[in-house]
């Protein structure tokens, strides 16, 4: 009984040991060690952690960003599930599809930034089903985002930005796997 209890110590002092340095104490610890950051424009709570949506602080970087930033016992901790958004040569959102790289991540996701100031809402359409995301002001921003099932190769993947009518102004289309989110053609390697 003597053993085991030691083994449990041990095992207690190993593992806290392993993880120490990588949980950080807040949010935005967590984030700072991905990136810095000029300004956080919305965090949303999900179930294992948070998505935090920023602006990186580094040159030449897109104006939004989204990681997710997941709960554990030691504290918060970056994740892979991060990434800028793309431009687009449609003039009214920049966006990106955001794929799961965490089995804990609510991704993924799809979010952006609307540049247009005519376009006052916008709406998705997978395939044949239509996604109302959400959309945030914040800071000047007309910011959005939609958590969605993963798509398929192929599907299609419509953006519409909508005037305060709800008319469509300007749409962005994709084929997912064979046009990248700037609208370029993604070309099969052999």
């Amino acid at each position: 009984m003597k053993r085991l209890s030691i083994l449990l110590a041990f095992m207690t002092l190993f593992i806290s040991g392993c993880t120490e340095g990588k949980a950080k104490e807040s949010i935005l610890d967590a984030l700072s060690e991905i990136e810095e950051y000029e300004s956080i424009f919305h965090h949303k709570k999900v179930e294992n952690g948070v998505v935090v949506f920023y602006e990186p602080k580094s040159e030449g970087s897109s104006p939004l960003s989204a990681a997710f930033i997941q709960k554990t016992s030691g504290g918060w901790e970056a994740t892979l599930d991060r990434g800028g958004h793309t431009k687009t040569s449609s003039p009214f959102t920049s966006h990106q599809l955001m794929m799961q790289a965490n089995e804990n991540s609510p991704f993924p996701m799809l979010y952006g930034k609307v540049t247009n100031p005519d376009v006052k809402y916008v709406r998705i359409t997978l395939e044949e089903k239509e996604i109302k995301p959400k959309t945030l002001h914040s800071q000047g921003k007309h910011i959005w985002y939609a958590f969605m099932e993963k798509p398929t190769d192929g599907s299609s993947l419509i953006i519409n930005g909508l005037s305060e009518q709800f008319e469509v102004i300007e749409t962005v289309e994709h084929i997912v796997g064979k046009t990248s989110f700037a609208g370029d053609e993604v070309e099969d390697e052999e």
